[in-house]
C-alpha cells in the first residue's frame, strides 16, 4: 500500500545533517565469529546494509559540494543516492519476510547476489535490477519513481541533461548561449531528492535493527544460515553453495 510521506524541507544544512547521522550509526569494521556459526548469515545483512548507507552518506557529501556551482553533477549523484536506498529498502523487505516465514533459502542466496553481484561478469553473481526495487518501492511511498525518471532524464545526455542544462536558446536571433546558468535550480531539485532518500535510509535502518533479534534467533535455530567458505574482499561472505 502506498504512503503519503511528508518529505522533509530541503536545504544543504539538512543534507550534511543526514549525511552525519548515517555515518554516526556505522561501525569502522564490522566482524564475525566463526565462519561455521549462524553468525554469518546475520554477517552478511549488516555488511550490506553499512555499505549500502556509506555509498549514501559519501554520495551526498560529494553531492553537496556540487549543489551551487555545477548542479547537473548534484542531480546525477541524487539518482546513484535514490537507487541505492531502493537496495536497502529492497534488504530491509527480505528480511521482514524472512522473519515471518522463517525461510532463509532464497534469501541468503539474493543476500549474496546483493553483495557480490555484477552487471559485466566481473564477479560470478548477477547483480539485482535496481529498477526493479526502485518500483517497489514506489508502489509503498508516493512517486518515488515520478523522481527517479526525471532525474534520469538529466543523468543521461537527453534534451534534459544537455540543452536544458547547459544551454539557453533566443528563438529570435536564432541562438544558443552555452552558459551554467541553470546549476541552482538542478542543485535544488537534487537536494530535495537527497534529503528525502536520506530520511527514507534512517527509517529503514531502525527497521532493520528492529528486525536482526528475530533473524538471529532464526539462524540459531538452522544450519542454513551457515557458510563453509569463500572469501570476497577479506571478508567470509558466501560459500560456493550460496551462488
Amino acid at each position: 500500500m502506498e504512503e503519503m510521506v511528508s518529505w522533509p524541507e530541503p536545504s544543504a544544512e539538512l543534507v550534511a545533517e543526514l549525511a552525519a547521522n548515517i555515518k554516526s550509526l556505522l561501525s569502522a569494521e564490522i566482524k564475525v565469529g566463526k565462519a561455521d556459526s549462524p553468525e554469518v548469515l546475520v554477517f552478511k545483512v549488516i555488511s550490506l546494509r553499512g555499505t549500502l548507507l556509506f555509498r549514501i552518506s559519501d554520495l551526498a557529501e560529494a553531492a553537496l559540494e556540487l549543489l551551487n556551482e555545477h548542479g547537473l553533477g548534484a542531480v546525477i549523484l541524487a539518482r546513484s543516492v535514490m537507487e541505492t536506498s531502493s537496495l536497502l529498502f529492497a534488504l530491509e523487505g527480505m528480511i521482514s519476510r524472512v522473519v515471518a516465514d522463517q525461510q532463509v533459502d532464497e534469501f541468503n542466496a539474493t543476500l549474496v547476489r546483493m553483495l557480490l553481484g555484477s552487471r559485466n561478469q566481473y564477479t560470478q553473481e548477477e547483480a539485482v535490477n535496481v529498477l526493479t526495487q526502485i518500483d517497489r518501492m514506489s508502489k509503498r511511498y508516493n512517486i518515488t519513481r515520478t523522481w527517479y525518471d526525471a532525474l534520469s532524464e538529466f543523468a543521461h545526455p537527453n534534451y534534459s541533461g544537455v540543452l536544458v542544462s547547459y544551454g539557453t536558446y533566443n528563438p529570435e536571433i536564432f541562438s544558443l548561449k552555452v552558459d551554467n546558468e541553470r546549476s541552482g535550480k538542478l542543485g535544488a531539485a537534487a537536494m530535495f531528492a537527497l534529503c528525502a532518500n536520506m530520511e527514507l535510509a534512517l527509517a529503514i535502518y531502525n527497521d532493520i535493527e528492529q528486525h536482526l533479534p528475530s533473524l538471529w534467533k532464526l539462524c540459531e535455530g538452522t544450519d542454513k544460515c551457515v557458510s563453509e567458505e569463500g572469501v570476497s574482499g577479506g571478508h567470509e561472505v558466501c560459500s560456493e553453495g550460496d551462488a
